[in-house]
């Protein structure tokens, strides 16, 4: 009776078969790993984010409780890490700082871009999404500006580009 182990080749075959099926499932592991890294460093951007408009709204809600509504227009399209450093915020350690144009950066991480005025991450040679910070308002006496008697607040936060 001939069985599968003696015919000639029979054991280089099977061991082919391992090493594909090994070297498949190596393949599709690595696939998972890069797939839930990119996605957890997406959830972590996207927390800075909701962070930053959080602190945004908490310095709305100081600013309407203090009766200085009339000082946020200034803060439209800053630098969201430097206006909010104060005991309260702090900036994460992700953010390396402001440039003039993201062309070539050195280092991964959250930058200001003081030619567009909007923030973005820097990672492996490309940008992420821009966000700005936005100072929203409904203007209801057509006046161009902001005027905290007359006019109503929609928001003071981050808005995707």
């Amino acid at each position: 009776m001939n069985t599968l182990s003696s015919i000639p080749g029979a054991l280089l075959f099977r061991s082919v078969m391992v090493v594909i099926l090994v070297l498949i499932m190596i393949v599709i592991f690595l696939s998972y790993t890069s797939d839930l890294t990119q996605k957890a460093a997406d959830i972590e951007r996207n927390k800075i984010i909701y962070e930053l408009d959080t602190a945004l709204s908490y310095r709305l809600y100081g600013a309407a409780i203090k009766g200085t509504l009339s000082d946020l227009p200034v803060l439209n399209q800053q630098n969201p890490f430097v206006v909010l450093a104060d005991e309260n915020y702090t900036a994460p350690p992700s953010y390396v700082g402001e440039v003039k144009q993201a062309v070539s950066l050195a280092k991964s991480g959250w930058y200001f871009d003081t030619s567009e005025r909007v923030i973005f991450y820097w990672e492996a040679s490309k940008v992420s999404h821009r966000y700005q910070m936005q100072f929203k308002f409904n203007d209801l006496n057509d006046s161009g500006i902001y005027e905290s008697s007359v006019d109503s607040i929609e928001k003071l936060g981050m808005v995707r580009q």
